[in-house]
């Protein structure tokens, strides 16, 4: 089970942090400073992890499929959305090479998704997909880059830690963030 500490002041986030590393508890500090789990970077993992366990969820997967990791087209996703799920149209279309190309790295990671620790399954994602190279060509790669570097690391935190829960754990922490600016928009 996981607990959630929240802290009145910006300035306590280290000093809980520190407190709970200290007696050996996993730490994952969220606040302003940690807005890199809203990033486009971090919800593509997200979603990559979410599709290779579940190939049937259409919105991860079409989501993976826009992003670097997959890159294609809106109109591509608007012609496998139509009919059934996005998943068996993809496989219907096979013989398009940009199919193929996702699909040699996309099925065998998600044969063994379920089954390795999200260390494991993050590592493979960056190193077989096109999602690195694509964000390398980014505009913003100075930044995509080691964000995409802190978030293999925060998978290597928790070695033990299953993929499905790694994907839980950032949309968590993506909820936080969410509910966190909406509040501070707020008005009193």
């Amino acid at each position: 089970s996981e607990v959630a500490i929240l802290v009145q002041k910006h300035a306590e986030i280290a000093a809980v942090g520190r407190a709970a590393a200290a007696i050996g508890l996993p730490v994952t500090v969220g606040g302003r400073d940690e807005s890199f789990v809203a990033t486009l970077e971090v919800r593509d993992v997200a979603n990559a992890l979410e599709s290779l366990l579940d190939p049937l969820d259409d919105a991860a997967l079409l989501a993976t499929l826009h992003s670097p990791a997959g890159g294609f087209s809106l109109d591509d996703l608007v012609r496998w959305s139509g009919d059934g799920p996005v998943w068996m149209a993809l496989a219907r279309d096979r013989s398009d090479p940009r199919v193929a190309r996702f699909l040699a790295w996309f099925e065998p990671l998600s044969a063994v998704a379920d089954r390795y620790p999200a260390w494991e399954v993050v590592a493979r994602l960056l190193a077989d997909s096109p999602l690195v190279v694509g964000y390398a060509a980014h505009p913003a790669r100075e930044r995509s880059l080691p964000r995409l570097d802190r978030l293999a690391r925060m998978a290597m935190d928790r070695p033990g830690e299953t993929t499905a829960a790694f994907a839980a754990r950032l949309r968590l922490l993506q909820e936080i963030r969410y509910r966190a600016t909406d509040n501070e928009s707020a008005p009193e």
